[in-house]
């Protein structure tokens, strides 16, 4: 049973790559330590090597129109836009204005940003300059020299001169880049902006539901790296929708079921983060409801108990930081209800493991089954998806065989002690000791006598 991606997880920040740092010399591990400070803005900062290789890009579409992909959304892409692909680089060059070889140097300069656009393959990833300066920041009788070679050195750069900065490596490097941050968050939003407008003009061409999920999903995402969560919100939701009018049989349930979880969870997460507690708590209810006779292939009904399990224990934990970051829960409304819940679905999706009839020995024998079938470049997507019914079954076979090496009492252990750490903090001590009891129930099926005790 796959677990949500990390990337799905992770708090969204824009990406800023830094070009030209070697963290070795001691001004430039200084200077991207200050940036990573604690109590910086919402950025991630990433170092890029010269040997840094960008992703292919794939040619870009003329008309959606006539384009209707059969899956949703490929594991590749949040990954790329969070750790890969950067809003902005910024590259650092040791350049005094008053540099005796200032003919050469520009030139330098110019050849590597020219390599970096060649580089990133036509993509709206922005670049800024960063000149750094030993000395202070020039006196006005200077301000000619630098004005000219300032202008001089953006056209050979050809980038736009307001992305053209100096940093002074003094004792107020923090002052410095404090406004430097400011100007760096700025470029990376309109990298985003120019994103949005994209996938909006790919909205108004294309009437195919997949592609709606795709592209509302999409745009939640970049609303969120650009920290705009309302209207990230706003296309989560709508992602939501059009996903709900796609037509769900066996062969995509486990597809449709996946992504719906995943744009479940944004949506959850945005509105604790907006304040919205009972709005979230009612739009799970809601996903739950909707999703819960889904259970795809009769063969893998204890799959769809282990996708429930997971929809209740990640609800938990969002609920269980939302508490921490200030929201008032109460005893009948409360993180550890979450977890208990994913227990029990746990001990469904054992029970009717247990007791299905179908044996795998002799069908796993075959030379055609491999564990690879069970992966594809799409989340919620099995290779065999594709194939015929023959297939299905071989899908179906690997499944019942993974399942067999799943550890159920250590997850239903984990998910117990996290639904009593709760119920303590909440005073609720009959559910505190029904959790206790279950603990024990499992530990002593594990032959782990000792701790059934306790």
């Amino acid at each position: 049973m796959a677990e949500f991606p990390s990337e799905l997880l992770a708090t969204t920040q824009p990406l800023i790559g830094f070009y030209g740092l070697d963290l070795n010399i001691a001004s430039h591990k200084a200077i991207y330590d200050s940036f990573n400070r604690s109590e910086r803005p919402p950025i991630q900062y990433k170092i890029i090597p010269n040997n840094y290789e960008f992703p292919t890009k794939k040619p870009k579409r003329q008309s959606f129109e006539w384009y209707n992909p059969k899956h949703l959304i490929k594991k590749n892409w949040m990954l790329k836009y969070q750790h890969v692909v950067p809003s902005l680089i910024v590259v650092f060059i040791e350049l005094e204005w008053k540099e005796p070889q200032w003919t050469e140097k520009q030139v330098q300069c110019s050849t590597v940003i020219q390599q970096l656009k060649s580089k990133l393959q036509d993509r709206q990833t922005r670049i800024a300059l960063v000149l750094l300066h030993k000395t202070a920041p020039v006196l006005a009788s200077d301000d000619l020299i630098a004005t000219e070679r300032a202008s001089a050195l953006a056209n050979a750069c050809e980038i736009n001169s307001k992305n053209l900065y100096v940093l002074p490596m003094s004792e107020n490097l923090i002052g410095y880049i404090v406004r430097l941050e400011s100007a760096f968050l700025e470029l990376a939003q309109s990298f985003y902006i120019g994103m949005l407008k994209n996938y909006r003009s790919h909205q108004t061409t294309s009437q195919h539901l997949t592609l709606k999920v795709r592209h509302q999903f999409k745009m939640g995402f970049i609303s969120e790296l650009r920290q705009d969560f309302p209207t990230a919100l706003k296309h989560y939701t709508q992602s939501y929708a059009n996903l709900e009018n796609i037509r769900v049989v066996d062969t995509n349930c486990w597809e449709i079921k996946t992504i719906a979880g995943f744009i479940n969870y944004k949506i959850c997460r945005l509105m604790f983060k907006l304040n919205l507690p009972r709005d979230s708590i009612t739009q799970f209810k809601a996903h739950i409801e909707k999703y819960k006779s889904r259970t795809g292939f009769k063969e893998l009904t204890f799959e769809h108990h282990g996708w429930l399990s997971l929809q209740f224990s990640y609800f938990g934990e969002i609920f269980n930081e939302a508490v921490k970051n200030g929201l008032a829960a109460i005893q009948t409304q409360n993180p550890a209800i979450y977890y208990l819940k994913a227990a029990e679905h746990i001990y469904k999706r054992r029970e009717i493991f247990m007791q299905s009839n179908i044996t795998t020995t002799d069908e796993i024998s075959s030379p055609t089954l491999t564990s690879s079938m069970l992966y594809s470049d799409f989340f919620g997507v099995r290779n065999g998806n594709d194939r015929d019914q023959g297939a299905d079954q071989q899908i179906i076979t690997l499944i019942r065989d993974v399942e067999t090496k799943y550890n159920y009492s250590a997850v239903i252990i984990n998910l117990l002690s996290q639904a009593m750490s709760q119920f303590k903090i909440y005073r609720c001590g009959r559910s505190r000791k029904k959790c206790a009891v279950m603990m024990a129930d499992e530990y002593f099926k594990c032959s782990e006598y000792t701790k059934a005790l306790t």
